[in-house]
């Protein structure tokens, strides 16, 4: 989110919406509504600035594949382990892409095995 987006403002019950192209917020008064999608846009910029392991906190879709969960397990864990006193090894303390592949292919057959699911690992 580069450029900061107005917001279309409309009246509805009760008050104020203040619309972007797929998302608003309202409030009891223009000014309200406007300061509620400033701070919205805040909101959202914050987290696009967070590292991917944050993003994924009470986030990650579990009715995708076994490789997206593997990778959100690999950047939370990656992410997480220093605040709890462990450092990973240099060789997995890499973005998802680089992990090796025989890590890589073992995270995500372990994440299918938990799952139940069929699926390919070759």
């Amino acid at each position: 989110m580069s450029e900061i987006e107005e917001p279309e403002l409309r009246p509805i019950k009760g008050g104020w919406g203040a619309y972007a192209k797929h998302w608003g917020v309202h409030g009891k008064t223009q000014e309200e509504a406007i300061a509620n999608f400033r701070a919205a846009q805040q909101r959202h910029a914050e987290i696009l600035a967070r590292p991917d392991w944050m993003r994924h906190r009470g986030r990650v879709d579990f009715t995708g594949t076994a490789e997206d969960l593997a990778r959100a397990f690999h950047e939370t864990y990656e992410g997480l382990a220093p605040q709890f006193g462990y450092e990973t090894r240099e060789q997995s303390r890499v973005p998802w892409d680089e992990v090796p592949a025989p890590n890589r292919l073992l995270m995500i057959a372990v994440c299918a095995h938990l799952r139940g699911l069929e699926e390919d690992h070759e």
